[in-house]
């Protein structure tokens, strides 16, 4: 006689009957409890934040393990029961096989669900606790998340150590050693460093950490201090977590000051170590063959580059460079490795040269700078060259190098290649002067976008940001760049508020524009007249134009790049715009006085190629085509 033919029940019973169900709510509670315990307890015991998503994960992926567990075996008074073998009367009522027909296709549907939610969840930003990425919390919005949404590295502002020395001069050893530090940790690749521009505006600032933390867009602070006495010293240092000021790692060292590089070495290790990056042999090699393990060296670049900052702050340039050449100088000549000692040497030259390709009065330069500037400007950035940490510093320099001389070769694709590179701050301040124009807005943008992730405070990078999406005809998000720019960066100078200005223009929104001239100073002063220039011309406004073109000219001794220029060109005066770019393309370092003019015009050809002779020369060697990109329109200029 045929056994009786259990009768059929749905999936829903079936998942009853073997208590899935059940699993599935006490294993959520007890992840739950869990990962709310850890939450509290592991920061506490320094355990790095990378760990808290290590558990994270593991509780997410054994939730379709215990499903999967739950489907095929039972837990009865009589021990452990698979499904074929379930007594009568126990919730294992069928007698198939443990992975025969059903049970396999529904285990596998199980694990199908189970890794798909939770790759949903590991995979969702910010799901997981652990490390934020660079940028979060306020600064989520920030456009440069679009560059590098990618960004999962863990990041780090090195700040300025405290000189606890009597001697307030020791300060510059103490940024030596912060320097050192900052350049070990920047060495490794999965690890975001803050750049000493933006690091070093908090020195001797008394502000939060996590305010300092949110403006960098970072998620830790290294911070401490230095006393030195005579040949001994004690360095204090200490890992912050800046959305809540949780310390993670703190040590002091008492050392003697020869030792000041294992001391460096050292905090680099502990810091990387405490932020969950592993080193290897090769890492660690990286970390200590960078920098030049020599604090003395650094406390004399910093000596100079104080005077350098001032010198593009608002100070005659080129005395005030003269003086800051000295320092680095001194500092190169202690240590030849320092490239940024040769390479901020090199910008005195830069400036001579275009001041007198601008119209400058020769006898208010050094006559002696004046007749060396040329191969004083090549020799410093070849020995900037030779030292440079990578071949992203290697190409930024090689732009610079090349637009100062009389040989443009190859410059296109270097200006291609060069924008493609990661190591954004190491930015050179002129590469933007060959590209964006001529074909590489977008390019020009995202790096630039790039530079805002590890040097926020720096305006360059979002001024070059915003045009370069002018130029790649993406007037609202130039606008947007701009106005986070000025959020974060905060800056005292006007660049970025003529940036938003123009953005505006492009767009149209004439009322807004007008609205913003307060922004550029009160009743007349050439910032606040050349803005409303620009706005007379993007209306075409002629009369409007030539009268503050009148005043302009009889308040402005010697033009500035931007309205040498654009000014003639927006208004469409081609006879002046011409004579005004023959005059320069004869100066040595004319061409590129004219390129930089040229982006800096965003109106296509500011002038006629056939007149300026020696641009032509160079824009063929370089592969560039005239004319440049129109970015945006300008009315009374018609050709």
């Amino acid at each position: 006689m045929k056994p009786p033919i259990p009768p059929r029940t749905s999936f829903l019973d079936e998942l009853r009957r073997r208590k899935v169900f059940r699993v599935a709510a006490v294993y959520a509670a007890t992840g739950f409890v869990v990962l709310e315990a850890a939450d509290l307890v592991l920061p506490r015991l320094g355990v790095p934040d990378w760990a808290m998503s290590l558990l994270v994960g593991i509780v997410v992926l054994g939730f379709p393990i215990a499903l999967v567990l739950a489907w095929a075996l039972e837990l009865t008074p009589a021990g452990e029961l698979r499904g074929e073998a379930a007594p009568a009367g126990t919730s294992r009522g069928s007698s198939q096989p443990l992975f025969g027909g059903r049970t396999l296709i529904v285990t596998g549907l199980l694990v199908a669900v189970g890794i798909g939610l939770s790759a949903g969840w590991l995979l969702k930003p910010g799901a997981a606790p652990g490390p934020e990425p660079a940028g979060s919390s306020a600064a989520s919005a920030d456009p440069a998340d679009a560059a590098d949404s990618a960004e999962t590295r863990p990041s780090v502002a090195v700040l300025p150590f405290d000189n606890l020395s009597a001697d307030p001069e020791q300060g510059y050893f103490a940024d030596g050693l912060t320097e050192e530090i900052l350049n070990a940790l920047a060495a490794l690749p999965n690890l975001l460093v803050t750049a000493r521009t933006s690091s070093f505006f908090y020195k001797d600032k008394d502000v939060p950490v996590d305010e300092i933390g949110e403006r960098l867009g970072v998620d830790h602070v290294l911070e401490g201090s230095v006393r030195r006495a005579g040949e001994e010293m004690r360095v204090t240092a200490q890992l912050v977590r800046a959305r809540d000021g949780f310390h993670v790692w703190s040590h002091a060292y008492d050392r003697p000051v020869d030792d000041a590089f294992a001391v460096q070495t050292d905090i680099a290790a502990e810091v990387a170590s405490a932020l969950g990056i592993l080193l290897d042999e090769r890492q660690r090699a990286r970390m200590e063959g960078a920098g030049v393990r020599d604090p003395e060296a650094y406390a004399l670049y910093a000596k100079g580059y104080e005077i350098y900052s001032l010198a593009h702050g608002g100070a005659p340039q080129v005395p005030t460079l003269v003086r800051a050449n000295e320092w680095f100088d001194r500092a190169f000549a202690r240590a030849p490795d320092l490239w940024a000692a040769p390479y901020h040497s090199a910008d005195l030259y830069s400036h001579i040269l275009l001041e007198l390709a601008g119209g400058a009065d020769p006898e208010t330069l050094p006559a002696e700078e004046v007749r060396r500037a040329r191969d004083e400007h090549e020799r410093w950035l070849r020995e900037a060259a030779r030292a440079a940490p990578n071949q992203a510093a290697r190409d930024f320099i090689e732009i610079t190098r090349r637009l100062f001389s009389a040989d443009w070769s190859g410059l296109a694709d270097l200006s291609r290649r060069a924008f493609q590179h990661t190591e954004a701050c190491a930015y050179d301040q002129w590469m933007h002067a060959a590209g964006p124009a001529f074909g590489m807005g977008e390019e020009a943008r995202d790096f630039f976008l790039r530079g805002t992730r590890c040097s926020a405070l720096d305006e360059a990078n979002w001024l070059h940001a915003a045009i370069g999406s002018i130029y790649a005809g993406d007037a609202p998000r130039a606008l947007e760049i701009a106005e986070r720019g000025l959020v974060v960066a905060d800056i005292s100078g006007l660049g970025l508020e003529e940036v938003r200005l123009t953005s505006l223009l492009a767009l149209e929104r004439f009322d807004e524009a007008r609205a913003s001239l307060s922004r550029l100073g009160g009743s007349f002063n050439t910032s606040r007249a050349m803005g409303e220039a620009w706005i007379a011309a993007a209306r075409g406004d002629r009369a409007a134009l030539d009268d503050l073109r009148r005043r302009l000219t009889a308040q402005a001794s010697t033009p500035g790049i931007t309205s040498a220029l654009s000014l003639p060109a927006r208004a469409g005066d081609r006879v002046t715009a011409n004579a005004r770019a023959a005059e320069i393309d004869a100066h040595p370092a004319g061409p590129m006085y004219l390129m930089v003019g040229t982006y800096f015009c965003m109106c296509g050809a500011p002038f006629d190629l056939d007149v300026t002779p020696n641009l032509a020369a160079r824009l063929e060697e370089a592969g560039l085509a005239w004319p440049p990109t129109a970015s945006m329109r300008w009315p009374l200029k018609d050709w």
